[in-house]
């Protein structure tokens, strides 16, 4: 019986090896943290602390406020209140 021959580097048999990562799309997010996201600008939106809103979530308050700061990156907010005022114009309550 012939020897196997060796694969070249990077080639995959679609067998996932120990240590592998799974390979994901440039900017693709896991639903996980795309919902706690979404529920972070709906607690950020009531003026909740970063206390609180880790508290709520079971995440540390470092691990909140990083988010946070992901969240005002993206609407170009330089302050939780003009993120606060640019998600609750996005998102009005309904009446």
């Amino acid at each position: 019986m012939p020897a196997p021959r060796p694969r070249p580097a990077g080639s995959t048999d679609g067998v996932r090896r120990s240590g592998a990562k799974p390979e994901r799309r440039p900017g693709a997010e896991p639903r996980e943290r795309r919902v706690k996201k979404g529920t972070i600008v709906r607690l950020l939106s009531e003026g909740l602390e970063d206390k609180v809103i880790a508290r709520r979530l079971g995440m540390s308050e470092r691990t909140c406020q990083r988010h946070i700061a992901e969240i005002m990156r993206a609407v170009g907010a330089k302050s939780r209140f003009q993120a606060w005022y640019l998600l609750s114009a996005l998102n009005p309550k309904p009446s």
